[in-house]
């Protein structure tokens, strides 16, 4: 018999925007499930890191989304 997952919210998609809701969702106390259908995380995502700097210099994630989920850290 299969294992069910037991989460309190999916995400359906692996780009960065769908990462970020994810991450803002877990951040909360809630248990997240992300779901991509490709291999690798899609959009800015599957290009390279989402380091803070970098993401906020391209416009991909403005400075507050950067700052609360700590990705320079």
């Amino acid at each position: 018999m299969s294992e069910r997952l037991q989460c309190d919210v999916a995400v359906v998609g692996g780009g960065h925007n769908a990462l970020v809701a994810a991450a803002a969702l877990a951040r909360t106390g809630l248990r997240v499930a992300a779901f991509e259908a490709a291999e690798r995380p899609g959009g800015y995502a599957a290009c390279g890191e989402l380091s803070g700097e970098a993401a906020v210099d391209f416009g991909l994630l403005r400075a507050e989304v950067v700052e609360a989920l700590e990705l320079e850290r």
